[in-house]
């Protein structure tokens, strides 16, 4: 079953952007959508403090001091992800906010994949699937 634990994840992780995201933007709506933001990165930090507490994990943080500085950007972009979607969801709703989301990602992660990492090499069936991605956020966002 291992080989199908990523794929599981995977499928969770959408799951839980999309709560994530109809939360955030309710707490948005009551509070502000910066502070909707912060709560829910302390939220965040403080669950997985607990869990590398809860395991042992937590000396493995110091070596974080020795990672290319470029490496640790990450939170940003993770924080601007939540920002951003608890902003846009009330306005556009959770499905139109979504498919642009993970439009972005996909079209992102392939630009990613097939010209800076070259670890995916682009083709034709790649082309017919941006095609198909771009139908589907014209239908979906119409």
């Amino acid at each position: 079953m291992k080989e199908y634990l990523p794929y599981l994840f995977a499928l969770a992780a959408g799951v839980f952007t999309a709560l994530e995201v109809r939360i955030n933007a309710g707490l948005g709506k009551i509070i502000t959508p910066k502070i909707a933001t912060l709560h829910s990165l302390i939220i965040g930090m403080l669950f997985f403090f607990t869990i590398n507490l809860i395991q042992g994990t937590l000396h493995q943080y110091k070596s974080i001091f020795k990672i290319n500085p470029l490496l640790l950007i990450g939170g940003v972009f993770g924080a601007l992800i939540i920002y951003l979607s608890t902003k846009t969801a009330p306005r556009l709703g959770i499905t139109t906010t979504l498919i642009l989301v993970v439009s972005a990602e996909v079209l992102t992660g392939l630009f990613i994949d097939c010209f800076l990492t070259r670890e995916q090499v682009f083709s034709g069936i790649k082309i017919a699937g941006l095609i198909i991605v771009l139908i589907g956020i014209y239908i979906l966002v119409d």
